[in-house]
C-alpha cells in the first residue's frame, strides 16, 4: 500500500514507485486526518499517513526517520524498516545479496548503523 498525496519524481526511488503503482504493484491509499495527526505527533506528512494506516489495517508499518519510529512504538504499531524488507526479500530468495542493497541505501543518503548492517548480513547469511 502507497501512503502518498504526491509523488516526487526527482527524489530516490521516487520513479520506481511509480512504475510500480502504475503496475498494479501498489495501490495509493486516502488517509483522513493527516495533517492533524502530523502535527500532534510532530511527524511530516508521510510518516503520518503511514501510521495512520497500520493502525486502522492492524498491519506493520515501514518506519525508517527516528521521530517515526518513536511514535510507532508509543503507539503500540508494529515496526519494520528498510532493511528488515530488504532482509525478508534476500532469506525469500527475491533479491541475490543484501550486501549491494545495502550500500546503495547508504548512497542514496540512508544513515545505516554498523551494528545493523553487520547483523543484517549476518543473518542473510553474507558475513
Amino acid at each position: 500500500m502507497l501512503c502518498t498525496r504526491t509523488a516526487r519524481a526527482q527524489r530516490p526511488g521516487a520513479r520506481s514507485i511509480l512504475a510500480a503503482r502504475d503496475a498494479e504493484l501498489l495501490r495509493a491509499a486516502h488517509v483522513p486526518d493527516v495533517q492533524h495527526f502530523a502535527t500532534t505527533h510532530r511527524l511530516d506528512a508521510g510518516e503520518a499517513a503511514v501510521l495512520l494506516l497500520a493502525q486502522e489495517r492492524k498491519c506493520p508499518a515501514l518506519v525508517d526517520e527516528r521521530r517515526g519510529r518513536w511514535a510507532a512504538t508509543r503507539l503500540g504499531i508494529e515496526l519494520v524498516g528498510a532493511v528488515g524488507v530488504l532482509l525478508a526479500a534476500r532469506k525469500a530468495g527475491d533479491v541475490p545479496a543484501l550486501a549491494p542493497l545495502l550500500q546503495a541505501l547508504t548512497e542514496f543518503g540512508y544513515r545505516l548503523a554498523p551494528e545493523l548492517v553487520r547483523e543484517a548480513l549476518r543473518r542473510a547469511g553474507e558475513s
